[in-house]
């Protein structure tokens, strides 16, 4: 429960702060939906997540570019998340933790802006495993989407992800899990 009340402070600071410089930050929501890869690694049965993640995020180039460049912007930021876990032998585990991005976003048109994104980050692991150890983790994930332009300053994105747990091998046992993700969600 502690986890979960840190977070979501965590979460209303980042929000709170990010309305400070409005025209710079970008803010988010979104959910997702991932499986594993690997599946003969893990014998307790197939790793399946389900992702809820808020974003903000600072645009490095925001005024500095023309107003035709193809590139349109590049972010680095944060994505707390709490992601619940189903493996078969243990339906209800979860993750938390804390990505760091860079998210290089290109300019086709003004409702379609397709990016690709690299992310890593420290997070709490409570799924237990034979091959992957409890605890402290990282995460690491790049994927590609895209933004959909709801209104002049909202819009919806989606993205796809691959994804590597391991704990760096700072404990044993640290087989890693790979999963596919799918995300969505809006930002502003």
């Amino acid at each position: 429960m502690g986890v979960f009340i840190v977070k979501c402070f965590s979460i209303c600071c980042l929000f709170l702060f990010s309305n400070v410089f409005a025209q710079k930050i970008e803010k988010g929501f979104g959910v997702g939906w991932g499986y594993a890869l690997n599946e003969r690694t893990i014998p307790e049965g197939v790793y399946r997540l389900l992702y809820v993640q808020g974003r903000v995020a600072y645009n490095l180039t925001y005024g500095k570019l023309p107003h035709k460049s193809i590139f349109e912007k590049l972010l680095v930021g944060a994505e707390p998340q709490y992601n619940r876990v189903w493996i078969d032998t243990a339906p209800k585990e979860w993750e938390t933790g804390l990505n760091f991005f860079l998210q290089p976003t290109f300019f086709l048109n003004k409702t379609f802006q397709p990016y690709c994104v690299f992310s890593l980050g420290p997070h709490y692991f409570s799924t237990p495993t034979i091959h992957q150890r409890q605890g402290f983790i990282f995460s690491d994930s790049m994927g590609i989407g895209s933004y959909v332009s709801l209104h002049k300053k909202v819009y919806f994105h989606f993205n796809f992800r691959i994804r590597h747990l391991s704990n760096a091998n700072t404990r044993l046992p640290n087989f890693g899990i790979n999963t596919y993700n799918f995300h969505c969600g809006w930002v502003w």
